[in-house]
């Protein structure tokens, strides 16, 4: 009885050493098919950074980082893609416009990349689209790439203390992964 019991340990033990050799085998055989048929799967990967993406940010004591003023071109950042322009004015904010006066009252709008506009150039971001339908109105973009609620709030009252700002409305562009940011999950700084 007791041979039979070691017998059975012996051939699990076996099999799960076969196992593990043909695991490595397959992704030693896999790598090797990658780098002779030249397959590249970095053009489906998108972040951190993508080829000639420019450098956006300045650090900043309160909100981690912020926007660099002064106008980025994004040379083809995809094969068949136009070129992107990011234009930042002075005040650290995405331009929405040829600045309008600023006695008008104010829309601003916070939020990460999505309110930003990352990917689109300036006259394509929700901001500017909103500026052109709302002419009695300034409209500001506060948003900037990985933001979470509590940074954008924070460029909000950044921005009403410093400019004394008459802001009549603020826009929210909210998605689900600004609760991971705003507690700084692993995951979400593993990404960056």
């Amino acid at each position: 009885m007791g041979k039979a019991s070691s017998c059975g340990i012996g051939n699990v033990a076996k099999n799960f050493f076969l196992f593990l050799c043909t695991l490595f085998l397959f992704f030693l055989f896999s790598e090797g098919a990658i780098r002779v048929f030249g397959l590249n799967y970095s053009q489906y990967i998108r972040h951190p950074v993508v080829r000639g993406e420019p450098l956006l940010h300045d650090r900043d004591e309160a909100l981690g980082w912020i926007l660099r003023p002064g106008r980025f071109v994004w040379k083809e950042p995809m094969p068949g893609i136009d070129d992107l322009v990011f234009s930042v004015g002075e005040d650290r904010r995405r331009v929405t416009e040829d600045q309008k006066s600023g006695d008008l009252p104010s829309v601003a709008i916070i939020g990460g990349s999505t309110i930003f506009g990352f990917g689109l150039s300036d006259e394509q971001t929700l901001p500017w689209k909103l500026r052109e339908r709302l002419e009695n109105f300034q409209v500001l973009n506060l948003g900037v790439s990985g933001y979470g609620t509590y940074q954008s709030w924070l460029s909000l009252r950044r921005l009403i203390e410093e400019n004394k700002k008459t802001v009549k409305v603020v826009l929210y562009g909210f998605f689900e992964n600004h609760e991971s940011r705003n507690v700084a999950d692993f995951s979400w700084q593993k990404s960056l």
